[in-house]
């Protein structure tokens, strides 16, 4: 019979194992729903606000007055929702300006979210619709702006007549005056068209400011548009768009432009779906360690309880049924933590688009959860009982390596021990702790390298956006008469060439194209005068950039979407001239289409598809200067230098658009770290756990060793010796493993967004690891070590007779 104090033992034995189980279980439970969350964040944001299939822009056509009553009445469109966007300035705050641009988004009338097609609200409330100085903004805005509820923001708005002056080169201290506003936040909101649209943040006002200024300001209007299902319903709306309102009216699909969000919440995916494999099975396999060690303590009375008659069977259900405690604790926990951690899940680009964040979990998913983890526990506990219990496994086979002999025999006395105590033999039933410390010192260390290699991939993406296709780090537009028939006129380029920070200097011109008779945003990069090719070119990650007019390189989004690889020839431009595609590349990103979306024209390709196509919003043609600064220079300060070289001969000077698909990277980076400081704690868990069990049930060959004339500071150096080993093996086996897959996750998540792969390695914190991981095994022997000295040899041996 067990005494009172071991029977509490026993108890806070069976419930510790309970929690440990439940917490696991519960954390992958959550992280498996914050997947399947993020995954449909998107789609239920869509739908909670009822939204749009496209968004309409005739005011880039010119018409600024658009017919919305003869858009309603074509057949593919069922509701017509108009907005405004004002230009001005903020007057104050971290973004003031001098010059006027895009600054609000408003409500032409109630349609536009209004009780239709409602945002969700964050904190604070809706606008009225009828005021005329309410705002909600998005949280980037609301961030940018170092605002929040109840705050209010000054503005200046922009008329007409100083759009024009701006445009002709007037200084933006020679404008007329705009018309002062002060606007009231009244809401934060989460909108879909801030992913899919603008990407950055923005504010939306109501009608009510509308209807008070329009007659003042510049205010251009566009719509979004609710229309029909179908693809022929989509392409019907081209044509019919350009009749009523203008030719070449651009238009955004929302249905296509969602991959800009669902290519980062599909990485997140994945990335909680690893986390959660990784939780369960590594957490699983630790805690199923615990359990075989525990349940062990029942099937070593086995032989007793055989002798007065029980069967192996009755031994295994009397074990079973001392653990209905722990099945129960880690039944309920599992559906605490899960519950707990759902607040704060899913995260990053997720987070932002789940209009149902708060405490949420899938009982079905609970349900099967709860029901594995009771099965894996009792099906350990019966196994581990039924094994322990059979009279016959005595002695077995050696476990540990030759090499681990050889070493032990010329190692010093201290370290051969610790040695041996690391690797002890398989007949020796204090093995059962060192078995998970070596598995979690490997995982941990596997985990913190893999994680190291991850977040060195995700800076080095960061730091160079030419890996999602950014090419250059401005684009400047010059006056309309300083452009020729092919380019630029040359003394613009000379300026801007010696502009102070300036490297390289380029003509973009950009069309949309149809290849395979899709529609398709088309770009080419023209050498100046003097030089055969272009000073650099948009990045190419696979294959390499066309040469010739019978030649083509396709965004990989493209490729897909036309079932098209490299190898194969399309039809390209009106006359459907036959070119090769001989490469994949990426591209300049804008509202309108995606960084993977796209095709690259060599200069004689593109004069002999489409070249003559005069420049101008009819045609959708556009042309640019685009400039890359030296190294060390920042766009914003390369700008400011542009500016005052040959800003009053530009129509703007602005910095180059990052794709969100990269920018909302940074918020997948918790994952990785999360995963990998779970299994580093994992791995610090079982080393403290095995170095602590091993005083504990070694102490009568440490009192051997003590009364053989071994200091206390010698069997403090075993115990350490034995901690480094595991480390040693751990740092042997993980950091490797730790290597690949990080550089194959990467690789992963680089291909699906799509970016320039480049197989990153952590080399100066990879090697850091080592002398760390030592460190911290014997921080973690100090307290056992402490103990250790304390104890009693006389005692210790007496005991044992």
């Amino acid at each position: 019979m067990w005494a009172g104090s071991d029977v509490r033992r026993r108890w806070r034995s069976l419930i510790a194992l309970g929690l440990l189980a439940g917490v696991t279980a519960g954390l992958a439970l959550a992280a498996t729903h914050a997947a399947q969350r993020s995954a449909s964040a998107l789609d239920r944001l869509r739908a909670h606000e009822q939204g749009p299939d496209v968004i309409v822009f005739p005011s880039q056509v010119g018409n600024f007055a658009p017919d919305w009553d003869a858009v309603a009445d074509l057949p593919e469109v069922e509701a017509v929702l108009p907005w405004a966007l004002m230009f001005g300035r903020i007057t104050e705050g971290p973004e003031a300006s001098e010059v006027p641009v895009p600054i609000v988004f408003t409500a032409v009338d109630e349609r536009f979210m209004g009780a239709g097609n409602p945002p969700v609200v964050r904190d604070g409330r809706m606008w009225d619709p009828e005021a005329d100085d309410e705002i909600v903004l998005t949280p980037d805005a609301a961030e940018a702006l170092g605002v929040g509820v109840g705050d209010r923001i000054p503005m200046e708005l922009a008329t007409f007549e100083a759009l024009d002056l701006l445009d002709a080169g007037t200084p933006p201290e020679q404008l007329p005056d705009g018309r002062p506003v002060e606007l009231e936040v009244v809401g934060i909101v989460t909108m879909a068209r801030d992913h899919l649209f603008v990407g950055d943040g923005m504010g939306v006002a109501p009608p009510g400011f509308y209807q008070r200024w329009a007659a003042e300001v510049a205010g251009f209007q566009n719509g979004d548009l609710v229309v029909s299902d179908g693809g022929e319903g989509r392409r019907q709306l081209q044509a019919d768009l350009d009749e009523v309102l203008a030719p070449g009216t651009p238009l955004l699909d929302l249905d296509e432009a969602a991959r800009r969000a669902e290519t980062t919440t599909g990485v997140e995916q994945g990335a909680f779906y690893v986390f959660a494999a990784v939780l369960f099975g590594i957490g699983m396999v630790l805690v199923g360690q615990a359990v075989v060690r525990s349940a062990v303590v029942v099937g070593d009375d086995g032989a007793t309880l055989r002798a007065i008659g029980f069967t192996r069977r009755d031994v295994c259900m009397v074990a079973l049924r001392s653990y209905v405690p722990t099945f129960t604790v880690a039944a309920m926990t599992t559906v605490a933590a899960a519950a707990v951690t759902s607040a704060w899940l899913p995260v990053g680009t997720a987070a932002e688009l789940d209009p149902d964040r708060g405490i949420v979990l899938d009982p079905a998913l609970t349900l099967v959860f709860v029901g594995t983890l009771v099965v894996l526990l009792a099906a350990t506990v019966v196994l581990a009982s039924w094994r322990a219990s059979d009279a016959r496994a005595t002695g077995r086979s050696r476990l540990r390596p030759r090499v681990v002999d050889r070493w032990s025999r010329r190692a010093p006395l201290p370290v051969a021990l610790g040695t041996s105590m690391a690797f002890p033999q398989r007949g020796d039933r204090r093995q059962d702790t060192l078995g998970p410390a070596l598995v979690g010192a490997a995982v941990g260390v596997l985990g913190v390298v893999g994680v190291l290699t991850i977040e060195h991939g995700l800076e080095d993406a960061l730091d160079h956006p030419e890996r999602a296709g950014v090419a250059f780090d401005a684009t400047a537009v010059p006056k309309g008469d300083l452009f020729t028939p092919s380019g630029v006129d040359a003394t613009y380029l000379d300026a801007v060439r010696e502009a102070d920070g300036v490297a390289e200097v380029a003509v973009m011109d950009r069309l949309p194209v149809d290849v395979e008779r899709v529609g398709v945003p088309t770009f080419t990069l023209r050498a100046d005068e003097g030089h055969l090719q272009p000073a650099f070119d948009l990045v190419v990650s696979e294959g390499r950039r066309p040469s010739g007019p019978d030649e083509v390189a396709l965004g990989p989004a493209t490729m897909s979407d036309l079932g098209v690889g490299v190898g194969d020839t399309v039809a390209v431009g009106p006359d459907e001239t036959p070119m090769l595609v001989v490469g994949a590349a990426l591209f300049p990103h804008d509202v309108h289409s995606g960084f993977d979306e796209g095709a690259l024209l060599d200069e004689s390709g593109w004069d002999s598809a489409v070249g003559g196509t005069p420049l101008g919003s009819d045609t959708g043609a556009y042309r640019a200067v685009v400039v890359r600064f030296d190294e060390g220079v920042d766009a914003e300060e390369g700008i400011e230098r542009l500016y005052d070289t040959v800003g009053e001969q530009s129509t703007f000077i602005e910095p180059a658009s990052t794709p969100p698909e990269l920018t909302n990277l940074q918020g997948v980076a918790v994952l990785p770290v999360l995963l990998g400081g779970f299994l580093a704690l994992l791995a610090v868990g079982a080393i403290a756990h095995a170095l602590t069990t091993s005083v504990q049930r070694r102490r009568v060959d440490y009192a051997v060793l003590r009364s053989l004339g071994m200091t206390r500071r010698g069997t403090r150096a075993v115990l350490h010796s034995e901690g480094t080993i595991i480390a040693a093996v751990g740092l042997l086996v993980g950091i490797p493993l730790g290597v690949v897959v990080g550089r194959t996750a990467w690789s992963e998540v680089a291909t699906s967004v799509p970016l320039e792969v480049v197989r990153p390695l952590a080399v100066v914190l990879t090697v850091l690891v080592i002398p760390v991981g030592l460190l911290v095994v014997n921080l973690l022997a100090w307290w056992p070590g402490h103990r250790l000295q304390r104890l009693h040899p006389a005692e210790e041996l007496r005991s044992e007779q």
